[in-house]
């Protein structure tokens, strides 16, 4: 920042550090720096987004998150339409959320956020086949923890799957058998 005050990347680099180590005041004043630099910057738009929700000014956030995807130049839009869905999320506005992490998958097929948070929309709607579908492209991707292995245990549970169900209880006994998941599965199952 000495070497170059206005360099829009290092002003959103130095927000992001500050907003990680809880000094959020700044931080602030770096991210709008940063745009002050670069108006139109994608990434900056986006970082500014997750920040604004982060600190729950969720209708700020969301335009931030659509000037985001506006900038033609910034190669991952689909993280800003993904955020969005985050923000949506958070306001437990589930529609727009599912809405947006939809989109975000037809932008970018390989978001994983945007699979696992639709495979708990999902799931939690009751909606198990669709949730299944999201959650194996997750598995695809993303190698097997905790709360994936409870998930598809949970949903084979609802629908009758026994000899899946036994599977992935296995899976989290043998390789997550520390795990809050893992925890929480044998709670439920000795309510």
């Amino acid at each position: 920042i000495k070497q170059a005050p206005n360099w829009s990347v290092g002003l959103d680099a130095m927000g992001y550090f500050l907003e990680i180590t809880g000094d959020l005041k700044n931080a602030q004043h770096y991210y709008q720096k940063a745009l002050y630099y670069a108006p139109k910057s994608g990434p900056a738009l986006n970082n500014y987004g997750v920040f604004l929700c982060k600190i729950n000014q969720m209708n700020l956030a969301q335009q931030y998150f659509l000037r985001a995807t506006q900038d033609m130049s910034y190669i991952n839009s689909s993280e800003a339409v993904e955020n969005s869905g985050l923000c949506f999320l958070k306001q437990k506005n589930i529609k727009i959320a599912e809405q947006q992490f939809l989109a975000a998958l037809q932008q970018d097929p390989e978001r994983t956020t945007s699979m696992w948070e639709l495979a708990n929309l999902y799931y939690q709607s009751n909606l198990y086949d669709k949730a299944r579908i999201y959650l194996k492209q997750y598995d695809d991707r993303v190698p097997l923890n905790a709360k994936s292995a409870l998930l598809n245990l949970k949903i084979a549970q609802r629908l009758g799957e026994k000899s899946i169900v036994r599977k992935y209880s296995a899976i989290l006994r043998k390789s997550f058998y520390n795990s809050t998941e893992y925890k929480d599965y044998l709670k439920g199952r000795h309510e």
